[in-house]
């Protein structure tokens, strides 16, 4: 199944700046503003390359970013979509712990970097400096210092991905013991 498809299947808004229609979508630059004022040397980074979802629509700064047919963007639509059925697996729970909770946030992220990591290796395209990338994603204040030392975390699910023991959206046991272990100790 193509990423796109599956974007369909989960009934996916996709939301490009200027096409947003209702007044919630507003809470979008509204958050993006805010980050820009607590973050002011992360304001740029914002601006370029935040992207959120709320219930199951994508909000998109950069109107570069919606199309998922072009490689270089599905990676981000595997993310968005983790972060999308989480939230519809658990919508209260997930919506107050990813915002309230740092640890839990980086429960979340970690699923959904880890999930992107996994659509990598299944295309042939993970680079070799992707978990040095993703340990800084992890460290700076793009998403507030969630997790100092996630290195081990990842290498662990790399070794899953490599083995064919974790697929597309699908978290094994061995998964949630890697983020009970190196996220909650």
């Amino acid at each position: 199944m193509s990423i796109m498809d599956e974007v369909k299947k989960e009934g996916v808004v996709i939301a490009r700046k200027g096409d947003w229609q209702v007044w919630w979508h507003y809470i979008v630059p509204v958050f993006w503003a805010i980050a820009g004022l607590l973050f002011p040397r992360e304001k740029k980074n914002f601006e370029e390359r935040a992207i959120i979802n709320l219930g199951k629509h994508i909000y998109f700064n950069d109107p570069d970013h919606v199309n998922a047919n072009l490689p270089r963007y599905r990676p981000t639509f595997v993310h968005e979509l983790v972060h999308i059925k989480d939230n519809k697996r658990r919508p209260l729970f997930y919506k107050i712990t990813y915002v309230l909770s740092k640890k839990w946030r980086c429960y979340w992220e970690f699923r959904a970097y880890s999930q992107e990591m996994v659509f990598r290796y299944k295309d042939g395209e993970i680079p070799p400096d992707y978990i040095d990338f993703l340990v800084e994603v992890f460290r700076d204040s793009f998403y507030f210092k969630m997790h100092d030392n996630i290195r081990p975390a990842f290498e662990r699910v790399a070794d899953l991905a490599s083995n064919g023991k974790i697929s597309l959206f699908e978290f094994p046991e061995e998964f949630e013991v890697i983020a009970k272990e190196e996220i909650f100790s």
